[in-house]
């Protein structure tokens, strides 16, 4: 299941970029987040990160592999809650913007959730909602 989310800021890309890219501060923006490490860095711009969720008292743990190009972070799943996930981030300038937005944050995710979640995720506005709302709270929009 692939999913976009696109939110405007009047923040710069390098400012926004910057908050996106600091995996360790995960913790303190993205709700049921307990904590946020890097586990292994190969360089500047490839690491495994691990988030770990606590949820109504189930703890989970998403490992992923994480790649920064430009402005942009692709993200890979290693381990966790889904059968398949990767996602990216684009941080891009934006040329005209009726509001006078200086920047365009886009999100793609494209997952695979276990069978006994796939029709309330499919059916339902709610993850999508919670994804924007978790968006916003994250980079401060």
């Amino acid at each position: 299941m692939k999913k976009e989310f696109i939110r405007y800021s009047f923040e710069s890309k390098d400012t926004l970029f910057k908050k996106i890219k600091d995996f360790t501060k995960y913790k303190d923006s993205i709700s049921f987040c307990t904590n946020s490490y890097l586990k292994k860095q190969f360089n500047e711009t490839n690491y495994v990160g691990i988030l770990e969720f606590n949820i109504f008292k189930k703890k989970f743990e998403l490992e992923s592999l994480n790649k920064i190009e430009d402005y942009s972070i692709f993200i890979k799943q290693l381990k966790g809650p889904f059968s398949r996930m990767e996602a990216q981030w684009i941080v891009t300038d934006v040329d005209k913007s009726f509001f006078g937005h200086k920047t365009e944050v886009k999100f793609i995710l494209d997952f695979e959730v276990p069978i006994f979640l796939r029709y309330l995720i499919k059916n339902s506005n709610t993850f999508d909602t919670f994804v924007e709302t978790e968006i916003k709270n994250f980079l401060v929009i």
